[in-house]
């Protein structure tokens, strides 16, 4: 039980859930659609942390990975999550100036994700 406690996907799950279930109900929306947006989040994490005791790719997605190699497999497919999300956003934003269309917000997302990933890199690299 302090395995499923500690788990920081189940948290984060739970507090998200939590909040977009009291913004949809702020909102105004219906009961039903408040407590689906609620449960999604909290349905995810609750999932991957049971499953991911039996199962190396839930234990990646819960947060815990049961060893060296789901760690490295998780590294690795973040960092091609990484670069596919920025192709992505800069195509987007090529195609949004290019037809002029509004590209602020494809230039914020890059500018934050660039600001992540530099700043994750210096405070890894202080710590190590």
């Amino acid at each position: 039980m302090t395995t499923i406690l500690r788990s920081p996907v189940l948290v984060a799950g739970v507090v998200i859930g939590l909040v977009f279930g009291a913004a949809a109900l702020i909102a105004g929306e219906e009961a039903w659609h408040a407590l689906l947006a609620a449960a999604i989040p909290i349905g995810y994490g609750a999932v991957v942390t049971l499953v991911g005791r039996r199962s190396d790719t839930a234990s990646v997605l819960s947060g815990r990975p049961i060893d060296e190699r789901a760690m490295h497999l998780n590294e690795e497919a973040s960092s091609w999550a990484l670069g596919i999300t920025v192709v992505v956003v800069l195509a987007a934003f090529v195609v949004a100036d290019a037809g002029r269309g509004d590209w602020a917000p494809y230039a914020f997302i890059a500018a934050v994700m660039a600001i992540a990933y530099i700043g994750s890199l210096l405070i890894l690299q202080a710590r190590h």
